[in-house]
């Protein structure tokens, strides 16, 4: 078990002036403003190795856009609930979507014939994430469990549960060998993927956990819940070291860039802030009209995507010393 108490907590905390974060900082510059969707926006995912990103939406929809031009590219209608999470493979040829009914859905990207849903999820199905090598695709759900299915054979391979707390979100590793499930009771879980079972928990929130992260090289997890509190853990010292204090409503979404040099945060005033990683420093911020329920960098780390409920899809340049 890994316990906040094992070590002291660094807590950085912040003054919010404005957008901006008791200091003056670059403006980002607006790549585009894409609508479309018909209702919030709650998952984003940029297709490797190509610079289309898609979106998913409580209206049911996925959509995918060029992020040069801000052309609609695709469109995959099918989910008969509102989506909860998207996510490209490794090689960005397949794009996995689950939604408030438990649906999990392995689509092409450039085609719309509604592919066959996985069943396994009787409810709700939350996150979703593929293995290092595009084989795996891991979700979890109201349920209580985490599944795995097999991207080729488009079935059941395991399941992790059932869990105590009911899952929120969920994270994989870099490498696959770990997932992160936060739940309500404020709890996180680590599950190894090759033991099958739950090998650690981070007792870490008051309040269920709505987002967590691994680092890209995996040596921490960032999450953060419902009571605005984030936390970054030292996953080998196995122990929490810095709390961030910036965000001040409800918390929905986090995000790691590309290199692991930076994280990105949202909650649901708008409220947008880049950290430094290492060492918990805000980068930049900006509030966004509209509760922000999803966020992406780039492959390249310049731009961030962020969703809004009010259906609207920012594409932001980040100033340098945010990147």
């Amino acid at each position: 078990m890994l316990h906040s108490g094992v070590a002291t907590v660094r807590k950085l905390a912040w003054v919010l002036t404005g957008f901006l974060l008791g200091a003056s900082f670059a403006a980002a510059q607006p790549i585009c403003t894409l609508e479309g969707h018909e209702a919030g926006i709650t998952s984003i995912a940029f297709r490797p190795g190509t610079r289309q990103l898609a979106t998913a939406g409580r209206d049911r929809n996925i959509k995918i856009w060029d992020s040069a031009t801000g052309a609609r590219l695709h469109l995959l209608p099918g989910h008969d609930a509102a989506i909860t999470a998207i996510a490209f493979s490794p090689d960005g040829n397949a794009l996995a979507s689950t939604d408030a009914d438990g649906h999990v859905f392995l689509w092409r990207p450039n085609q719309s014939e509604v592919p066959q849903s996985l069943e396994g999820h009787p409810s709700c199905a939350l996150g979703a994430a593929f293995s290092p090598d595009g084989t795996l695709l891991f979700t979890c759900g109201h349920d209580h469990r985490v599944r795995a299915w097999s991207v080729p054979a488009r079935e059941l391979a395991f399941s992790i549960g059932p869990l105590a707390s009911q899952p929120c979100c969920l994270a994989l590793s870099s490498d696959g060998a770990r997932v992160a499930i936060g739940g309500t009771d404020g709890e996180i879980v680590i599950c190894s993927t090759p033991a099958r079972r739950i090998v650690n928990s981070l007792p870490t929130h008051g309040a269920a956990v709505r987002s967590v992260a691994f680092s890209p090289n995996g040596k921490h997890l960032v999450s953060g819940a419902d009571d605005a509190s984030v936390c970054i853990w030292d996953l080998g010292a196995g122990h929490e070291f810095v709390r961030l204090e910036g965000h001040r409503e409800q918390f929905t979404q986090v995000r790691y860039s590309p290199s692991g040099r930076r994280l990105a945060t949202a909650d649901a005033s708008g409220l947008v802030i880049v950290w430094e990683a290492a060492g918990g420093q805000p980068l930049f911020s900006h509030r966004f009209p509209g509760c922000v329920h999803a966020i992406a960098f780039a492959p390249d780390g310049a731009s961030l995507a962020v969703g809004t409920n009010a259906t609207r899809l920012f594409l932001i340049e980040l100033p340098l010393k945010a990147r």
